[in-house]
């Protein structure tokens, strides 16, 4: 197995912003608006070009066994967040999304933590007002987005895939981080009290699906970068189809 290493760089990080957290009946949107002329945006890695973040949202099941899109060595995990950024070049992420390199999604598993994760305090005190489904809120102190993902993140799969309802644009490079963010049992829990539009606990998470023949490839963040990336392992099982369009932006 030949492996290859790319380093995803974080160029602007969500410093001055104000942000909404919407509950839209099925998943939590978190919405940033920018208060300056730099969104944060990332580059390298398989990614050509710079992406420019657009939202961050969260998929959760019922209890600790389920809930992420995605299983590494067939483990599942309770809760997983998608960093989702468009390709700057096209101007805006409508246009983004017509494009078969205009999306990714930076993927990041969740682990159940004894404690508290602090940098996730102030999304978890302020999801008991989105219990009902189409509510929102603002967040005051949201934190940095370096704060809320993985601390490593040398390690990871990617591979193309696309958006989840019609037309299902093949517009997503798919990032799937290996090391895992810690959270505490109550913060999850907190997640798992939110109700969509039929009154019932929202358990939002889409089964995996086959790959279908696509390569999935890896990072290791060991090998020499100019070895080639021609990497399929048996080891992750990523769903085809992850990324819900339905979303409001604020650019």
């Amino acid at each position: 197995m030949r492996k290859i290493t790319f380093s995803i760089q974080v160029l602007h990080l969500l410093q001055s912003l104000k942000t909404q957290e919407k509950n839209f009946s099925n998943f939590i949107l978190v919405v940033v608006s920018f208060l300056t002329q730099q969104p944060p945006t990332i580059s390298g890695g398989p990614l050509i070009g710079d992406y420019e973040f657009a939202q961050i949202h969260f998929h959760w099941g019922a209890n600790n066994a389920e809930g992420s899109e995605n299983t590494i060595n067939n483990n599942s995990y309770p809760l997983e967040a998608h960093a989702v950024f468009f390709q700057q070049a096209y101007g805006s992420f409508q246009e983004a999304i017509e494009h078969p390199d205009g999306l990714t999604v930076l993927a990041f598993l969740f682990q159940v933590s004894d404690i508290d994760n602090e940098n996730y305090g102030s999304i978890t005190e302020v999801l008991p007002q989105l219990k009902e489904p189409f509510a929102n809120t603002a967040i005051d102190d949201f934190p940095p987005l370096e704060k809320l993902i993985a601390q490593e993140t040398s390690v990871y799969y990617f591979y193309g895939g696309s958006l989840t309802t019609p037309p299902c644009n093949e517009a997503v490079t798919w990032i799937e981080f290996t090391n895992t963010v810690p959270l505490g049992q109550k913060q999850i829990e907190i997640f798992r009290q939110l109700k969509g539009e039929h009154g019932k606990p929202i358990h939002n998470f889409r089964p995996v699906q086959p790959l279908h023949g696509r390569t999935i490839r890896m990072n290791d963040g060991v090998y020499p970068s100019s070895s080639s990336g021609n990497v399929c392992t048996p080891y992750i099982s990523l769903p085809l189809l992850c990324l819900l369009s339905n979303f409001r932006y604020v650019e």
